[in-house]
């Protein structure tokens, strides 16, 4: 089922509760509050969090205009494998933004035109303080780009395995920071649009000001060429191939490897490790049945004398378990409530 449907139909239920709503006002501002990344409590979903205007439609000369402002080397973002993404300046918005653009001439026949633009609208109506913001895209001749808010920092990916940043730019409650923010945006998505994000590794997790987790490419795993969009020690053992289905359960599975790539610094999959080590869950499920616990801490924190607490390391070894070894796996609420949990006894 298309985003934007599902966006249709849940204007439609607001606007109801609105009609019924005492004070309707009052509680449009109480729950447009968009900086939240400090406040440590249950996720916020309220039912305003969607955006009424539409998305900046360019033309593929503006986007171009875009990175005009940089050099060659400062325009350059990253690459994924499906897409290009580059720095920009767009004036119409007067604001940074990273432009992503879809690789492959044959991208017009994997994703259609219709299908390209619905998503796209889907994606700029989500609106929520951990999902990075879609300002506009394009969808001129051949050409299928998405324009999406600039992050400086980079992503998890960059801050967890990056050669240029220093350990002890993120110690333990930063860590816990970002599980917890990364949660609330899976809350959003799954209790909120009733879907899964479908893509979710440490590349497609930005970090933001004072390390606040942004969540991107929601929605674009049905965009991607269904060639091989398995991320490899990222996915849940039911989803083998392209054709398998994504799931709310299957994101769940891939959130808690995430929560132990932060807890251990390794890569889901690494293969300059012995083959028995490879696999993050190959490595960590031995240490977990001998409930060697501290062992599956990062050695840079411990080197530097960044302690983990005991009940933390607890809390969040059991969440990892139950979100990547238990059947059926919890729901993203339960690990929301279980991480703030443990964000306030940090604190």
């Amino acid at each position: 089922m298309a985003f934007l449907s599902r966006i249709k139909r849940f204007l439609a239920r607001v606007k109801r509760k609105e009609a019924r709503a005492e004070d309707p006002e009052r509680a449009f501002e109480e729950s447009s509050i968009e900086e939240d990344s400090d406040n440590i409590g249950p996720p916020f979903i309220g039912p305003y969090e969607l955006r009424s205007s539409e998305a900046v439609v360019f033309s593929f000369e503006e986007v171009k205009a875009f990175t005009d402002h940089f050099p060659g080397d400062d325009r350059f973002l990253g690459n994924d494998g499906f897409s290009r993404v580059h720095k920009g300046y767009c004036d119409k918005t007067n604001q940074l933004v990273a432009v992503k653009e879809r690789q492959g001439r044959n991208m017009p026949e994997l994703v259609g035109l219709g299908k390209f633009r619905e998503e796209a609208e889907g994606l700029h109506y989500m609106h929520h303080p951990n999902i990075v913001r879609l300002v506009g895209y394009c969808k001129e001749g051949s050409e299928r780009l998405l324009v999406y808010e600039y992050i400086p920092m980079g992503s998890l990916k960059d801050v967890l395995y990056g050669k240029c940043m220093k350990p002890k730019l993120i110690g333990w409650g930063k860590r816990l920071k970002i599980a917890y923010g990364l949660s609330k945006a899976l809350v959003y998505l799954h209790d909120i649009m009733k879907c899964p994000h479908g893509n979710l590794k440490p590349s497609n997790v930005l970090i933001g000001e004072n390390y606040k987790a942004l969540l991107t490419d929601t929605g674009l795993a049905g965009m991607e060429p269904k060639l091989d969009h398995i991320h490899k020690g990222y996915n849940a053992p039911e989803v083998l191939s392209p054709r398998d289905k994504l799931t709310k359960s299957s994101d769940v599975y891939s959130f808690g490897i995430i929560l132990l790539a932060l807890l251990s610094g390794r890569k889901a999959y690494d293969f300059t490790r012995s083959e028995n080590e490879r696999f993050l869950v190959d490595w960590a499920r031995p240490l977990i049945k001998k409930q060697s616990y501290e062992e599956l801490i990062d050695p840079r924190l411990t080197r530097r004398n960044i302690r983990v607490p005991n009940q933390e390391l607890l809390y969040v070894v059991n969440l990892a378990i139950e979100c990547v070894w238990a059947y059926p796996r919890v729901d993203i609420m339960y690990a929301a409530n279980i991480l703030s949990f443990c964000r306030k006894s940090y604190h």
